[in-house]
């Protein structure tokens, strides 16, 4: 399977693309998207003009992949099964590991979840290319509730590694309650059924 890696950059005191850049490129081809008046949608439309192999690994420059040289071919295991679409290891902020929607996988240390957090993820171009014509919110929120509904609607699941962590700085730029009111609009305008799947996603994510 090849692997194509994309790090989003942008000004802000927690980002160094060239940290994160140089703990994946041993393994894949990796490539620094440049964007700093660019918000997260543009960033992620490039990256997938410019993606041609199997998986896509997204990696902001704001976190840090931890034990890469072994989360590496963990992550290539788990993604050759048939029944996975998405691969995130856990991030120590947020973890993805809480709310009411996590199962063990049968990989002792692994979780399905509801979400991946489009913080660090590896994402089966098979997922991609099922994902409904929407646009993306410019910063991406729910995006991620709406590639794991795709995915539970084509047979597969979003994991987690508890095994390996992507240390992410807490906080956040935006007002959190403006930004929940802007995902709860963005969802509301998805057509069905999945305006509906993501939301109830979303909910048990809580």
């Amino acid at each position: 399977m090849k692997v194509q890696a994309f790090i989003p950059n942008w000004k802000a005191p927690t980002c160094d693309a060239v940290e994160v850049y140089s703990r994946l490129i041993t393994h894949c081809p990796a490539e620094i998207l440049h964007g700093y008046s660019l918000p997260f949608r543009e960033q992620w439309e490039e990256a997938l003009s410019k993606f041609t192999g199997d998986i896509l690994l997204w990696a902001m420059a704001d976190c840090r992949p931890e034990n890469w040289a072994r989360a590496y071919p963990a992550m290539l295991k788990l993604m050759a099964r048939e029944d996975v679409a998405i691969w995130a290891p856990n991030l120590n902020q947020p973890t993805q590991l809480a709310g009411r929607e996590v199962r063990p996988d049968s990989e002792p240390g692994v979780f399905e979840t509801a979400t991946s957090n489009m913080i660090c993820f590896a994402v089966k171009r098979a997922l991609l290319e099922k994902i409904p014509p929407v646009e993306m919110h410019r910063n991406g929120w729910m995006y991620d509730y709406l590639m794991t509904a795709v995915a539970r609607d084509n047979g597969m699941k979003v994991l987690v590694d508890g095994r390996f962590e992507a240390r992410h700085t807490p906080g956040s730029i935006y007002d959190t309650r403006r930004a929940e009111f802007e995902a709860m609009l963005w969802t509301a305008n998805l057509p069905s059924p999945w305006k509906a799947r993501v939301l109830d996603l979303w909910k048990k994510a809580q």
